[in-house]
């Protein structure tokens, strides 16, 4: 599943590469960049925007010579690579950030990008513009200017650009969202030049629908959609909606699907990075943040728990075992499940969370380390 969704990524991020490429040379067109759009609300839109962002930045780091010429002129050498930028133009739920002395909101899904991508741009320059409460009562009075805003919007564009080799574009539900403002996605990306790719979920009919439904807009404003990935497929149509959805997205309606991601169960669990989002501290295994685990409480004695372990190894699952701080022999059977596997054995696909660690010291979690097992406290 991890393939698929790489390999969903890099396609649509070596698209976004080829596009910069050609326009590198010169800025008449707007900075390199792509608008990352859905045709519905729940379609993957922000999961697929942060692997196109994370493919982009391998395929900036891998490419000889560099995707993007000098910066100081046509006779310079090549640049190293500065890094891929990304904004959040219109947001709506909002989170609280610091930058300088300064605390204001921004966009929830803004420091995602941020903080886990390092992805470049200022906080006040990702997020222009928030629609909040009584927003949309205020455009409608005349009180909020949707040209003023776009102005706005362009000038955090570019900001970012200057600082990065391409900008990623996240926009906020379907094309049509913020159209009451006069700053829909489909407008905003024609206002940055911005190709759009439009993530929908993968079926047939439906999906074929709501993709006309949403072109017909990006082609009134004048936004050109670049191509569309297709996600959360039902494994079992993968080969039905390969065949037929493509083939239409494609040879009828002449858009390039850059990618097929499979609805794979394990995708719905919850990261490691989600406990913390709640409040648990990552002791080791920092380089597993992103990845997805199941829960499981253990209650039992030390022979139980090595069974349980057994089953959990031959049948592939990542799980993070829930674990008293107090039960030295339920980690010491862990521990020694790791050392018979090996340091890249499916045992180290496990995890723990350590229940009540008020006192235990880093010597019960510090030998996890060297087998890059994630630990929560």
């Amino acid at each position: 599943s991890s393939t698929c969704e790489a390999a969903a990524a890099r396609a649509a991020a070596a698209a976004a590469a080829r596009e910069s490429g050609q326009r590198a040379g010169s800025w008449a067109m707007g900075p390199p960049s792509l608008f990352v759009a859905a045709t519905r609300q729940h379609t993957g839109k922000t999961s697929a925007a942060l692997g196109i962002v994370s493919g982009l930045q391998y395929l900036l780091n891998a490419a000889q010579p560099p995707l993007r010429p000098s910066r100081h002129g046509a006779a310079g050498a090549p640049d190293a690579p500065l890094g891929v930028g990304f904004m959040k133009p219109v947001g709506q739920k909002s989170v609280r950030v610091r930058e300088g002395s300064r605390h204001f909101g921004v966009d929830k899904d803004v420091p995602l990008f941020k903080e886990l991508l390092g992805c470049a741009g200022a906080y006040s320059e990702m997020s222009p513009v928030l629609v909040g409460k009584g927003y949309t009562r205020k455009y409608l009075q005349g009180k909020i200017s949707a040209a003023d805003e776009l102005a706005r919007i362009r000038r955090s564009f570019e900001a970012i650009a200057h600082k990065s080799d391409l900008v990623v574009v996240e926009g906020t539900g379907h094309v049509a969202v913020g159209a009451c403002v006069g700053l829909s996605n489909a407008r905003v990306a024609a206002h940055l030049n911005a190709p759009m790719v439009l993530v929908l979920n993968g079926g047939i009919g439906s999906t074929l629908d709501e993709f006309v439904l949403n072109a017909q807009l990006c082609h009134a404003e004048g936004a050109r959609i670049g191509g569309v990935i297709l996600n959360k497929i039902n494994p079992s149509k993968l080969r039905d909606v390969e065949k037929f959805t493509v083939d239409a997205l494609e040879r009828v309606h002449g858009v390039p699907v850059l990618g097929c991601v499979p609805d794979f169960e394990f995708l719905s669990r919850l990261a490691v990075l989600d406990f913390e989002n709640v409040g648990l501290s990552l002791l080791v295994g920092h380089e597993h943040r992103c990845s997805h685990r199941d829960v499981e409480t253990v209650l039992t004695g030390p022979a139980e728990f090595s069974r349980k372990i057994l089953a959990d190894r031959l049948a592939s699952r990542r799980t993070l075992y829930a674990i008293h701080s107090s039960r030295a022999d339920l980690l010491g059977t862990l521990r020694a499940s790791l050392e018979d596997d090996g340091a890249g054995g499916a045992a180290a696909q496990s995890g723990v969370i350590l229940v009540e660690n008020t006192t235990a010291a880093p010597s019960v979690w510090e030998p996890f380390r060297r087998f890059g097992v994630p630990v929560l406290s």
